[in-house]
C-alpha cells in the first residue's frame, strides 16, 4: 500500500511539472481571440464568447450554441541578432 502511494505521488508530480518543462524554452502564445488580445489580461474578468475556453472557462456557462473558427500560424525565428557584450567566457553576445 505504501509503495503504491509513493508511485502515485511521483506520477502526480511528474504530470504537474511536465508543463513547466515544456514552457521553459521561452515559447509563448499570446492568447486567442481579437477582443481578448486587445484587452490583454483584463479580458479574463468578462470573457463571454468562445475564447472564454482560454481566458476564463467560467464564462462558458452563459453561452448559447454556435460555431467559431480561428487559426494561428506559429513559426520559429531563425535569425541571429547581436546582443550586448558579455564578460562571460565563451559567450559572444549573440542570441538565436
Amino acid at each position: 500500500m505504501r509503495r503504491c502511494s509513493r508511485g502515485v505521488v511521483v506520477a502526480g508530480l511528474v504530470l504537474l511539472l511536465a508543463p513547466a518543462l515544456v514552457f521553459a524554452g521561452g515559447f509563448n502564445l499570446a492568447g486567442v481571440g481579437a477582443k481578448g488580445l486587445a484587452m490583454s489580461g483584463a479580458y479574463r474578468a468578462i470573457a463571454d464568447d468562445w475564447s472564454a475556453m482560454y481566458w476564463n472557462p467560467a464564462g462558458l456557462a452563459g453561452q448559447g450554441s454556435g460555431v467559431w473558427i480561428e487559426a494561428k500560424v506559429l513559426y520559429p525565428i531563425t535569425t541571429v541578432t547581436p546582443n550586448a557584450p558579455s564578460t562571460i567566457p565563451g559567450y559572444d553576445g549573440y542570441n538565436l
